[in-house]
């Protein structure tokens, strides 16, 4: 709290003061949802599901902010820095990007630091049960091939999990 009297005199006789009163206020930002929670939709093929998240500014000042990361987080954000302009908003980005060989469902915070203004923790959530896919047949018998000659077979897929399965084949991945 600030407090402060000022005195002043106008053409030197008339003297008075007057006690200046104010309560500082940190620069605030909030957020909305807070807290994400991720699942991506049936027979996604996407690699990384995003979410919009918005940061307002409810104050009477700019609010400079800047995002944190855990090391090696399956989440990130974009953009990672910013100002909000006073009683404005601004929209980032939260992708989650779920790797393969980690566990099925994670959590973590991210932290927003607030420039002159209290950090905010953003609690986020995904899951992503791994579905399991194999081939109905063990074998493809192609039988005797002349070089230079193309075969075709079809092979049959099958989900062995009670989890929606979606299958991507990335022919750039494919040997030539």
């Amino acid at each position: 709290k600030f407090s402060e009297t000022i005195s002043y005199c106008i053409n030197d006789t008339h003297s008075f003061k007057i006690t200046v009163n104010a309560e500082i206020v940190p620069i605030t930002v909030e957020l909305s949802p807070p807290e994400l929670h991720f699942s991506f939709p049936p027979n996604s093929v996407e690699r990384s599901l995003p979410m919009p998240l918005r940061l307002s500014n409810p104050g009477n000042a700019d609010a400079s902010f800047r995002w944190e990361t855990p090391t090696n987080s399956l989440f990130s954000v974009k953009p990672v820095e910013g100002t909000i302009s006073a009683s404005g908003s601004q929209d980032v980005t939260v992708t989650f990007s779920p790797q393969a060989d980690r566990a099925d469902s994670h959590k973590t915070e991210l932290l927003l630091h607030v420039v002159d203004g209290p950090s905010i923790k953003l609690a986020c959530d995904a899951a992503h049960p791994t579905p399991l896919c194999a081939f109905a047949e063990k074998r493809a018998d192609f039988g005797s091939i002349a070089v230079g000659e193309s075969v075709r077979r079809i092979v049959v897929l099958k989900n062995t999990t009670e989890v929606p399965a979606a299958v991507y084949i990335d022919k750039d991945k494919l040997p030539s």
